[in-house]
């Protein structure tokens, strides 16, 4: 056929499309009466007998090793390479990581060996903008992505909720910036964010069928002195009789600076009582009904163990005494309700598992 300098770069193109040649060399030397002669040269790549993969530190070995398209005793092929490139992003991706395989070749130096070369994308630096209040070292316990560590775009995400849930600041103005160009492989992570007003002052007027008419008062602050500490005082008066009921609670979200939460509180509280069964067909009167005056306080810690699961110990001591409860003069029982005064302890142990999806 006519020779055509064209056709014979066609054919070196399609030779290196196949994968398995590292070097492809078509020569065309003039002979006699216009004739040509084609030397086909090709380099092929080694037969494969080992992978190493290096730079992987978020993935285990063996979990990347189960994706790889080629195996030991096949002949070295770069489309082989492409997909198992891919499989490895692919599968960072699905972990919430994010890396690019910069190396897929034989070892210069042993080329039976496969250089897997994996550059995971780790975090730069982590500051937060827009806080005027809110401590730093309060952001050091509610962001726990870490500098020099591999990025992780769910651990990432849960950071930015868990800053979101604190109520702190303004719904919808928490954003993530991810900064890529000033070093390659690492991400600078700035959250930008504005604060509201955690200061609540309420007064106002409370109905129930148990103590009619009563006037609140409540004063708190979620985040005392930008330390994400809490605080309130609460104050209740009903129309009923039995005196006020008063309230101060306290929580430290980062006791000691840990992720362990203390909270205590002090109360004197009225609780109205009915001695009728409720559903009964009898009036309800004054005469039927009884309060109890509780006072004491409760104290408890509690930590968390995983991102899902916190476990909490807490106690508990009141003085109960009762009123109006049917009893004469003398203190004898008189209606149908037994009167209980006294004292109560109590200490608790438990767990909560929160396995809510907040997206």
């Amino acid at each position: 056929q006519p020779y055509i300098q064209a056709s014979l770069e066609a054919d070196k193109i399609a030779l290196q499309d196949l994968g398995f040649f590292e070097n492809v060399d078509i020569r065309a030397v003039p002979q006699t009466a216009g004739d040509y002669q084609i030397t086909v040269d090709v380099s092929e790549y080694p037969e494969i007998k080992e992978f190493q993969i290096v730079g992987n530190s978020s993935l285990k070995t063996e979990d990347l090793m189960k994706v790889l398209t080629v195996q030991p005793g096949q002949v070295f092929n770069l489309n082989a390479a492409a997909q198992s490139t891919r499989a490895i992003e692919d599968l960072y991706i699905k972990r919430g990581f994010f890396a690019r395989v910069i190396g897929f070749a034989p070892s210069t130096e042993s080329p039976g060996t496969i250089v897997v070369t994996v550059q995971e994308l780790r975090v730069g630096t982590v500051s937060v903008q827009g806080n005027r209040q809110t401590k730093d070292w309060v952001f050091r316990r509610l962001i726990r992505t870490r500098g020099g560590e591999a990025f992780n775009g769910d651990k990432w995400g849960k950071d930015l909720r868990r800053i979101a849930n604190t109520g702190w600041f303004e719904p919808g103005t928490i954003r993530s910036i991810e900064n890529t160009e000033n070093e390659e492989g690492k991400v600078d992570l700035t959250v930008e964010l504005r604060e509201t007003r955690t200061g609540n002052f309420t007064v106002g007027l409370q109905v129930d069928p148990a103590s009619s008419l009563a006037g609140v008062i409540r004063l708190s602050e979620t985040n005392l002195y930008g330390t994400g500490q809490s605080v309130g005082l609460d104050f209740l008066q009903t129309t009923r009789g039995g005196g006020a009921s008063v309230g101060l609670d306290y929580t430290n979200p980062f006791f000691q600076h840990s992720d362990t939460t203390f909270s205590a509180a002090l109360y004197s509280r009225v609780l109205y009582r009915f001695n009728n069964a409720l559903g009964a067909n009898v009036p309800i009167t004054n005469d039927d009904q009884y309060y109890e005056r509780r006072t004491g306080g409760s104290i408890g810690f509690s930590r968390l163990m995983t991102d899902d699961l916190s476990m909490g110990l807490s106690a508990r001591y009141e003085d109960v005494r009762t009123n109006n409860s049917g009893n004469n003069s003398s203190g004898q029982q008189t209606g149908g309700f037994i009167q209980q005064d006294g004292r109560i302890a109590a200490l608790s142990f438990g767990g909560t598992l929160d396995t809510r999806d907040l997206a």
